[in-house]
């Protein structure tokens, strides 16, 4: 069997490419630097990332249970040659695109079902603003709880 952080970080990627409503988003090639990244070619870009897990339940039957959180990272370009009014317009197509992410992965556990018992605790840091406040970045973070067998 694959390892199971492979599986969810596959199935996160499938899920949001399918899920993002506007077009032209594509996969980010870094993602602990995101100013390693070429926006010039494509400033509509995403990732999928997993961070801290925690044990919420003993091993009961050999198995055990990690809650681990996961990110989403959301960029989008904004024109702010002559006001904020764009960032505020990008701003929002981030959380509508970041909606339709959480939703997506709520209603169908990625399709892992016989893995992921629960996709809960969506929560969305501050926008953050690289390449002198023109490319906005969103990130996004949620709970999967799944079920490992203790071999």
């Amino acid at each position: 069997m694959a390892n199971i952080v492979e599986q969810i970080i596959s199935a996160g990627k499938t899920t949001i490419a399918a899920n993002i409503v506007e077009s032209g988003f594509a996969e980010l090639d870094y993602y602990v630097d995101l100013t390693k990244n070429n926006f010039r070619t494509n400033h509509k870009r995403y990732g999928f990332v997993p961070k801290e897990a925690v044990g919420s339940e003993a091993g009961i039957n050999r198995y055990y249970t990690l809650d681990h959180t996961f990110e989403v990272i959301l960029t989008k370009r904004a024109d702010t040659r002559t006001d904020d009014s764009s960032v505020i317009s990008v701003l929002n197509d981030l959380y509508d695109e970041m909606d339709n992410i959480f939703q997506a992965f709520h209603l169908t556990k990625l399709g892992l079902s016989s893995i992921v018992m629960l996709i809960d605790g969506p929560s969305i840091d501050e926008p953050e603003y690289l390449e002198d406040n023109r490319l906005v970045v969103l990130r996004g973070s949620f709970i999967i709880k799944y079920r490992q067998a203790i071999n």
